[in-house]
Parts: structure tokens; sequence; C-alpha cells
């Protein structure tokens, strides 16, 4: 399978959270010029965590994106230098109150390749005990 040869890239808008560039393409193989779009943001994580007696710990919180209460597993945002692992047991504990000394990676995905540049961080949390 041939890829597409980048050309010109162009950034749109850049924020805090992320940003927007236009890449300018043309596929060899099938003779076409196509601009796509790109979202550049950072890497996430998300823990599935049970408590000591196997109960999932759910974070409820209301979310602008879709203006709506929703019921998540803990996660958040991976800082710049930091570990997936790292920001797993902060944002179990920051969330929650609950941390493991046990986490366990489930898998590493891209988040969405044909949009997103980033990747989401899928961690196992078993036997969580309640500190704060």
């Amino acid at each position: 399978m041939k890829k597409w040869n980048k050309k010109e890239l162009k950034e749109i808008y850049k924020g805090r959270i992320f940003s927007l560039k236009q890449q300018e393409c043309f596929h060899p193989k099938l003779k076409v010029e196509h601009d796509f779009f790109i979202l550049e943001t950072f890497d996430w994580i998300n823990v599935v965590a049970a408590t000591e007696d196997n109960k999932i710990i759910i974070v409820k919180q209301h979310r602008l994106g879709t203006d709506e209460i929703t019921y998540e597993t803990p996660g958040g945002i991976i800082e710049k230098n930091e570990q997936a692992l790292n920001t797993a047991k902060r944002e179990l504990q920051e969330e929650t109150g609950y941390a493991c000394d046990n986490l366990i990676l489930l898998k590493k995905l891209s988040v969405n390749p044909a949009i997103l540049n980033n990747y989401i961080y899928f961690y196992y949390a078993p036997d969580c005990k309640k500190v704060s």
C-alpha cells in the first residue's frame, strides 16, 4: 500500500488543549491531491479500577462537550514529561480518593488515527484502597 506524500502543513489553530493543522497531500498511485485535517492533542489515560471487594470505581461529572452528567472511569491527560503509569496513579487518586500499588497496562490504542495524533492508555487497578 502506498502512503500519501505530505506537502505543505499549516497550523490553523493553536490552543491550550489542542491544535488544528491542515496537511496538503498527494497520493502517488491515485494521482490525487487532498487536504487532511489533524487535531494534535495530549495522550491520555483511563483506569478501570476495582475495590478490594471487586466493586468498580466510577466517576460522576458534568461534561460540557455533550452537556451531560456522565459516569466514567477515572482518566485524564498525560502532562508533558509525565509517564502514563504515573498519570494513571495520579488521576485515580485525584478523581476518586483511591490508590493502587499494582496498576496493569491493558492496552495502548490510537484514539482516532484518521484525525487525531494521540494515544490512550488503558490501565486496570485491582484491590484499590481509599486513601483520601
